[in-house]
């Protein structure tokens, strides 16, 4: 039987004589990152919500389809199978970044207040024309759409519910050949209905990509005679066909290929060898900007872990870390610590691994990385595969160092800080080495003496209102801090001493002519507002004022009469009047 058929279809359908077109193309490798285009209305987001993992399904079975390995594939018609096309070394990967290199999750999406859009297509063989209304297309932002990426760098797919007065249209696609002429159509359609009730149309899909990589139907010319070629889908090994939806029938007085995917059968599930090499040629003319390693746009760039990490992983503790996932991609981890310190586990999912702490004795960081990697056919890294590797900080133990105590407010003077009574001053204590993100979650217990606590008790960042009085006293700021693994580091005591109460500040020479030099006593400290320094006469009239950040000052009194002036200091919280004789 197998015999009969393959003669009948050799002498109904094939012809010796045919000049084979795509003997010369190249067999080259295709990655084309893919973006999804999905509009919907709000009855479509509530009757039918497309999901991103219905989508991601969809990349993986694309490849599965056009690599030969699908489940479907692995039954083929006998009278066929040695036609079947096996692995065409096309590939799609969801794209990772959006045309201006951002990171992207390759699924755009779009509520729309349309119920319908029509297709904008109508001859798939010859010509591309845009639709009775071009205002309907989905492909136009202004129509309630989404805009074409760039068809260069990627492979839009829209999905969309399509107006049914036209018939039940399942997608459509554009052909290579159109690219030029109307760049901004490029790509397939699909209507929304093929994913209800979180179905994954995967051969329809295969379908209309079989379009947009250059193949035609298998029943275009119908059972007319002629080479392969030349007329038809132009495809020799392909039997004329008169298109029907069984999936055995013998029209054209020959058995049909009903499998072929660019049949109507509802049983598609293969490509031939001719199929093969005319998307092959098909792309090398018009497409070649994706062949493996000549542009990497739209591939992964960075990846993105959760959780962040928030406390240190204790002794026996477990932590599971999460990588973004991307279809098509090799998940390449390594965790880099000392021996002994961590056991990890790798998730069948190639995106997860979790992480064990099992050293009681070690306290320190460890580095979590991953780098994604495409293949090529043979399993080597592709050109586009093995990037940078990403990398995040996870802490083990407890702490390695001291805590240091810092103060944004204060100026340091011989390793003192000088506070004054009712001054509020911050304290922060900072851990070297300590991750920043995980200071939070640190018990840091602190000793005040001459001050209140008045915010921030308990964390690495307190506000203190001071209350010492007295000239020469001095405050206490200690701090001993502690992370949920129980590793406990105090700090040394620091000491911050007092304002000075009664005389702040001199005059020299006093009785003076022409200037006279203003000088703080006893190391005290210029606020961080200065020096407010004024000079009244007896009548309260004031004859000079300035800000100073630095002392001593020399005063140039020149202009003053000679007499009595009363000269006033503001420092702070600090106020002092000197008396001022002008000679």
């Amino acid at each position: 039987m197998r015999q009969e058929v393959l003669e009948v279809f050799k002498n109904k359908r094939l012809k010796t004589d045919c000049e084979d077109p795509y003997s010369e193309c190249p067999d080259d490798e295709y990655l084309i990152p893919v973006v999804f285009h999905v509009v919907q209305n709000q009855d479509g987001l509530l009757n039918n919500p497309i999901t991103d993992a219905q989508l991601e399904m969809l990349i993986i079975e694309l490849n599965q389809a056009f690599a030969g390995t699908h489940t479907l594939q692995t039954t083929l018609d006998p009278d066929f199978d040695s036609l079947f096309a096996g692995n065409t070394k096309i590939r799609f990967v969801k794209a990772a970044v959006n045309p201006n290199g951002a990171p992207h999750s390759g699924i755009q999406r779009r509520t729309t207040w349309r119920t319908y859009f029509f297709p904008d297509t109508y001859d798939d063989l010859n010509t591309s024309t845009d639709a009775e209304h071009p205002e309907l297309v989905v492909k136009y932002e202004s129509s309630g759409g989404l805009d074409a990426w760039p068809r260069k760098e990627f492979f839009n797919i829209w999905i969309c519910a399509l107006e049914p007065d036209l018939g039940f249209i399942r997608g459509y696609a554009t052909l290579p050949k159109w690219d030029v002429i109307r760049p901004q159509l490029s790509g397939v359609v699909l209507n929304q209905e093929e994913f209800l009730g979180g179905a994954v149309p995967t051969m329809l899909a295969t379908h209309e990509t079989g379009h947009w990589l250059g193949l035609l139907h298998t029943f275009t010319s119908g059972c007319t005679l002629s080479c392969g070629y030349t007329s038809g889908d132009l495809c020799r090994d392909t039997p004329t066909d008169l298109g029907d939806t069984a999936c055995v029938s013998n029209n054209c007085d020959h058995k049909n290929m009903n499998e072929n995917i660019m049949d109507y059968s509802s049983c598609v599930k293969m490509f031939t060898k001719d199929q093969y090499r005319r998307m092959k040629c098909q792309m090398q003319q018009h497409r070649s900007f994706f062949v493996l390693g000549r542009s990497c746009v739209g591939i992964v760039s960075s990846v993105r872990f959760t959780p962040t990490p928030t406390t240190p992983l204790c002794y026996g503790g477990v932590r599971t870390i999460n990588a973004d996932y991307y279809v098509g991609y090799i998940y390449e981890w390594e965790v880099l610590h000392p021996p002994g310190a961590v056991l990890v586990t790798y998730s069948p999912t190639p995106n997860i691994i979790t992480i064990s702490n099992t050293s009681p004795t070690y306290n320190g960081p460890i580095t979590v990385r991953l780098r994604m990697a495409l293949y090529d056919s043979l399993g080597s890294v592709a050109p586009c595969g093995a990037g940078a590797w990403f990398e995040q900080t996870h802490w083990l133990g407890g702490l390695t160092s001291n805590p240091v105590i810092t103060s944004p407010m204060a100026s340091p003077v011989a390793n003192l800080w000088r506070l004054c009574n009712s001054q509020r001053s911050e304290f922060r204590a900072t851990f070297p080495g300590y991750p920043a993100a995980l200071v939070p979650s640190i018990v840091c217990n602190w000793t005040v003496d001459g001050g209140t606590i008045i915010s921030g008790a308990g964390t690495n960042h307190i506000v203190v209102d001071w209350n010492i009085f007295t000239s020469g006293s001095f405050g206490l700021i200690k701090v001993i801090a502690n992370n949920s693994c129980g590793g406990t580091k105090s700090d040394t005591d620091i000491w911050h001493r007092s304002c000075i109460v009664g005389r702040m500040a001199m005059l020299a020479p006093n009785p003076a002519n022409g200037q006279v030099v203003l000088s703080l006593l006893d190391e005290a400290i210029i606020s961080p507002s200065g020096l407010q320094i004024t000079i009244k006469d007896l009548t309260g009239a004031t004859k000079l004022s300035f800000v100073s950040f630095t002392q001593p000052i020399t005063l140039n009194i020149s202009s003053l009469q000679p007499g009595l002036y009363v000269v006033t200091i503001q420092n702070g919280s600090d106020f002092e009047a000197l008396r001022l004789a002008v000679e």
